[in-house]
C-alpha cells in the first residue's frame, strides 16, 4: 500500500457522501500533511503525557521508533534538524544530558550551584539552534529526537501525479510516502474526511468499507 490507497479511499468517501464531488490534488496534499501531523502529535501525547497514569503500550512505542533519529552534536551550537518535533534523550558517554528551556538555562547559569558542568551537562533550544553547555567532548553528544514523517531531507508526505497519455498516474519517484504502517492508513483517511466535515464513523469502519470495495468482484 502507498499514498494512492489513501487518495482513492478519500475520493471514494468524498464522492459517496459529498454529492459526487472530488477533491483536487493540492487540497488532498494539504489535508494529508495536517492528518499526518495530528496523528503523530496524538501518539506523542499518548507516550509522553505526564498527567496520565496509563503507560504507553509496546505498539505505541514501536510506532514512535519510526520517527526517531539519533545524531551527534559535535559543537556547542548546531542547527535544529529539519522536521524536528520533540526531544527524546541525550547522553555524553554514560552521562545523561537534560534538555531544559532557555529560561531555565539562564537561571542555572547565573548560580554557581546549578551551573552546567561536565558532571551535569545540559542542552537547550535557542533561535533555531540546539546549544550545549559545556561544549561537547571530542566524542560528541548522542542526541535522539522525534521528527516529522517522510525522510529528513524531504519530510512532508506528498502525493505526486504525472501525465501519461493525458491520464494522471502515480509518480513513485517524486512522491514522499508516509512513515506510518498500513494499519494506520484508515486513521489518516478518517482525519482527512473529518477536516472535510464528512462523517463515516471511525477508522475501523473505514477499513472495513474499503476492504469490501477492494474485495468486491
Amino acid at each position: 500500500m502507498d499514498l494512492r490507497d489513501i487518495w482513492y479511499g478519500v475520493q471514494y468517501f468524498v464522492e459517496l457522501r459529498g454529492g459526487g464531488r472530488r477533491l483536487n490534488l493540492d487540497m488532498f496534499n494539504k489535508l494529508l500533511q495536517m492528518a499526518d501531523d495530528e496523528e503523530l502529535l496524538t501518539l506523542l501525547r499518548m507516550v509522553f503525557n505526564p498527567s496520565t497514569e496509563v503507560e504507553a503500550n509496546q505498539e505505541q512505542l514501536d510506532l514512535l521508533d519510526k520517527f526517531k533519529v539519533s545524531t551527534t552534536l559535535g559543537a556547542a551550537s548546531v542547527s535544529v534538524p529539519l522536521g524536528y518535533v520533540r526531544f527524546v534523550s541525550c547522553r555524553v558517554g554514560s552521562v545523561k544530558v537534560d534538555m531544559i528551556s532557555e529560561e531555565e538555562y539562564t537561571e542555572r547559569k547565573a548560580c554557581s550551584l546549578t551551573a552546567p558542568s561536565t558532571t551535569y551537562p545540559v542542552i537547550y533550544l535557542q533561535n533555531g539552534y540546539i546549544k550545549s553547555d559545556p561544549t561537547p567532548s571530542a566524542l560528541g553528544t548522542d542526541h535522539t529526537f522525534v521528527y516529522y514523517g517522510g525522510n529528513v531531507q524531504n519530510f512532508r508526505p506528498l502525493l505526486v501525479m504525472k501525465q501519461e497519455y493525458d491520464i494522471p498516474v502515480y509518480n513513485s519517484s517524486s512522491s514522499v510516502e508516509l512513515v506510518w504502517p498500513e494499519h494506520i492508513y484508515p486513521n489518516i483517511i478518517w482525519r482527512i474526511l473529518k477536516y472535510l466535515n464528512i462523517s463515516v464513523g471511525d477508522p475501523n469502519a473505514i477499513a472495513e468499507t474499503l476492504k469490501k470495495t477492494t474485495d468486491a468482484p
